[in-house]
């Protein structure tokens, strides 16, 4: 006669009579539920960072006071899944160091449309790819401090209760 294990998994009692039992479950409880909740919180994390990125500050010039450049940088600010999107907008010529930039301040949820069907544990990149993003970066540090006010956002103690809700039974 086999050993009788009880699991409880999520509210719901479920009895397992042997080690292979108790492996699918834990299994199905893994695909169901943590992968479903890794994805998202990878999602609210990497739009968050988006967020932060694109909505700073990219110039530091004293004839630049009103963050007006070509918004090239900004712009080139992308969010890709599996590798890096080098890719950038193109610059807009005109009279330096104020012209009108052609491109309006960017949407959060663009970065949230590309991660639609993100895999749970795919890595998730949000670079910037102007020419001259090495240059932004070294007089405003807007990189970094987007990336400092999305590890203070998620601070240990964050509620991901709204984002990942866990249901009170595993369906077997």
């Amino acid at each position: 006669m086999g050993r009788l294990f009880l699991f409880a998994g999520c509210g719901r009692m479920v009895t397992v009579t042997n080690a292979a039992d108790l492996r699918a479950v834990l299994d199905r409880l893994v695909v169901e539920r943590v992968d479903s909740a890794v994805a998202a919180v990878t999602r609210e994390v990497a739009v968050y960072c988006f967020a932060q990125w694109t909505s700073g500050k990219f110039t530091w010039s004293r004839w630049q006071p009103n963050d007006v450049w070509s918004g090239q940088s900004r712009e080139s600010v992308n969010v890709s899944v599996g590798s890096p999107d080098r890719s950038f907008a193109p610059d807009n010529p005109g009279d330096w160091p104020l012209h009108a930039s052609p491109y309006g301040p960017r949407d959060p949820f663009e970065a949230r449309f590309k991660l639609e069907g993100l895999a749970p544990y795919q890595t998730v990149f949000v670079s910037d790819n102007a020419p001259h993003a090495a240059k932004v970066e070294q007089h405003t540090q807007v990189a970094h401090m987007s990336a400092e006010f999305t590890r203070s956002h998620f601070q240990p103690g964050y509620s991901w209760a709204p984002i990942v809700t866990v249901s009170a039974s595993v369906p077997f």
